[in-house]
């Protein structure tokens, strides 16, 4: 049970990493873009 629920941890935060990181690619990506 213990390592189901680490695994489901580790899970739920590379998700948020992953989100993290593209919202963060998409905002440096486009800030550019906006000001041209």
């Amino acid at each position: 049970m213990i390592c189901v629920e680490r695994r489901a941890y580790a899970l739920g935060l590379a998700i948020g990493i992953v989100t993290l990181g593209l919202m963060f690619f998409f905002v440096v990506g486009l800030e550019p873009l906006g000001t041209n």
